[in-house]
Order: structure tokens, then sequence, then C-alpha cells
């Protein structure tokens, strides 16, 4: 099994989980710092180590992972960054509404807490998976592009591979990534950080942006730090709506100065980032818990269990009963 790490490690975010534990007498298995345990433990079913991998080291993971048959489709939404390359083989993803096949060299890029889905086509495709939170690349641009822009950008909108040459220049940069995180030598962290932005900058160069100048990707470099308490306030209460209001707040703007900061840094709104975050929490209470809907509708803040139902159908495209029961399906047989 191919597992795929991530911890959010924010000593804020670990406080805000103990106290909703205390005020609400959560069983630990159901709480949010359980919920970062699990994200820690992320299998992907029917896949095979290859490369032993990473966990997330304060804020990157990487994994060689192999899918020896073809498979159904599945669908994640998660709080990092996600990098993937097509070492062999072929796999169909969707994102956004946005569908591509990929091949051998070809990249595909996952915004924070966006919902992607991915089939694998043919046996043995094999692909290098990275993880990674923006302060692994803090406020780098890539030709005077800030490297968050190419994750901002509409997935329709995003670079791909355009020619055979940087196909090739694609397959060795992730050769040397994956040489990296597989020998662990010394600095081999700054070597996979240099290797991360090879790759970004390869899939720039030849980017047709949808904006023009570099004026909007240096905005959302700067803005990460802006926004960063925002997103750990959201992260550390999971339980509850957090307000535009209170959010704006937490990073000392207005809340017309804050929307429009987080929609250039993050590319989505802020109310969507939310919603997001405490759905990604109610996935998790579907899986590892017994609860039923109206309690985790409770759980995450939600009025009812038909508004959790709705808006858990709008992000994931299954039930929440239907995904509950697919997930111990594959954990039967996977």
């Amino acid at each position: 099994m191919a597992e795929f790490l991530y911890i959010l490690t924010s000593s804020s975010r670990e406080e805000g989980a103990r106290r909703m534990t205390e005020r609400k007498g959560v069983a630990a298995a159901a709480t949010p710092a359980a919920f970062r345990v699990a994200l820690s433990q992320r299998v992907y079913p029917k896949s095979v180590i290859v490369n032993a991998g990473v966990p997330m080291q304060g804020a990157f993971g990487a994994w060689v992972i192999q899918q020896p048959y073809p498979e159904a489709p599945d669908r994640d939404m998660h709080a990092a960054f996600e990098i993937g390359v097509v070492v062999c083989g072929r796999q169909e993803r969707w994102a956004e509404g946005h569908r591509t096949e990929l091949v051998r060299g070809d990249v595909y890029l996952n915004a924070a807490w966006e919902p992607h889905e991915w089939r694998t086509l043919s046996p043995g495709t094999i692909l290098l998976v990275m993880h990674l939170l923006p302060e692994f690349l803090g406020e780098e641009t890539l030709d005077g592009v800030s490297w968050l822009s190419l994750f901002a950008a509409r997935p329709a909108d995003r670079p791909t591979v355009g020619d055979g040459e940087t196909r090739q220049e694609v397959l060795r940069i992730a050769r040397d990534i994956s040489l990296e995180v597989e020998r662990k030598r010394r600095g081999w962290l700054t070597g996979v950080r240099l290797g991360v932005l090879r790759l970004l900058f390869a899939l720039a160069r030849g980017w047709s942006r949808p904006e023009a100048g570099g004026g909007a990707g240096a905005r959302r470099a700067t803005g990460l730090a802006r926004i960063s308490p925002a997103m750990e306030l959201v992260e550390s209460n999971l339980g509850r709506r957090v307000s535009l209001g209170e959010a704006a707040a937490a990073c000392a703007l207005s809340p017309s100065q804050f929307s429009l900061v987080f929609r250039q840094t993050v590319g989505v709104s802020f109310g969507k980032f939310a919603l997001r975050c405490r759905l990604a929490y109610g996935r998790h209470l579907l899986v590892s818990t017994d609860l039923p809907l109206e309690a985790i509708a409770g759980e995450l803040g939600f009025v009812s269990a038909s508004h959790f139902h709705h808006s858990f159908v709008k992000v994931y495209g299954w039930t929440p009963a239907r995904y509950r029961d697919q997930a111990r399906a594959r954990a039967l047989t996977g």
C-alpha cells in the first residue's frame, strides 16, 4: 500500500483540537487531532509502494507509487498542494469539472482543498506524487510569477507539458527528486526543494498565463503570510463555521481587503475554503466512526443533516452514505 502522509503540526491547531474535544466530549477517534493522524496515514487503495518516500518533513512529502492494474475512479481533497508526474502508464484525472488524460512525462497540479478525482487506465502505471504546504517554497517566483499562480489558475488553464523536450526534462527532474527522497543524503530536502522549483519552472516557461504580467503572481506570494492566521483559525475550529469577519480580524484586514487577498492567494473564496476544510473532516468521520449523519452534521456545525448532505454531494459527487459504503468496501477488499 502506498501511504500518503500529511500532518498539520501548528501548535495553535493542536490546541484548538484539544479545546474542542474537551468542550464537546467527542470520542478520541473522532476528534480533529485524530483527523490529522488519519490524514498522516492516507492509503490509496490498489497501489503498491515503489519508493518508501518520506512523511511530511514540516511542509513536504513525496512518494513513488505503482498502480498494478486499472481501477475505478477515486476522489480526494486535502490541505496540501499536490504535484504529480506520470513516470509510466496512463491516468485520467478530473478537477473542478475539467478532465485530462495523462501519459508518461505529463504533470498535474492540484490546489489546496481542491476536490479531485483520478482513474488509472493502464496496468503498472507509476507516479511521483508530492504534497507541499505553501511555506515549503515560500515567496519564490518563476520568471517574475509566483509559483502559487500555477495552482490558483483554473484547472483548465494550468500549465501542461507541451513538447517532447520539456517532457524529457520533466522525467529527468522527477528522477532526481526520487533519488533525493530515496537516498536522503545530507541536504536532501534542499535538493528536493530545488527539484520542485525546477519542475514548476519547466511548466511555467511554456505557459500562456490567463493573466498578463507578474503583478498578480507577486501579490499571491506576499498575500500568503497575510492570510495564514485565517487558514489556521479554520483548521483549528473544524466544528463550527468561521465567519468572514472573524477571519479578516485574525489577519488584521477589513472583510473586503481580506476577501480580495484570500482569493488572489488561494484561488477560491474564503467561504469555499472553509467549507472544504469542514467537509474533509466530515469525510473522516464518515469513514472512521459509526456516527449517524445527524451527529456528524452537528459536529461540523451544519444546521441540519440535509445541509451537510447537500454540501457533501456538491464537493465529492457522492452522497455521504454512499461514500461511507464505498470506503468500507475498499477497506475490506484493498
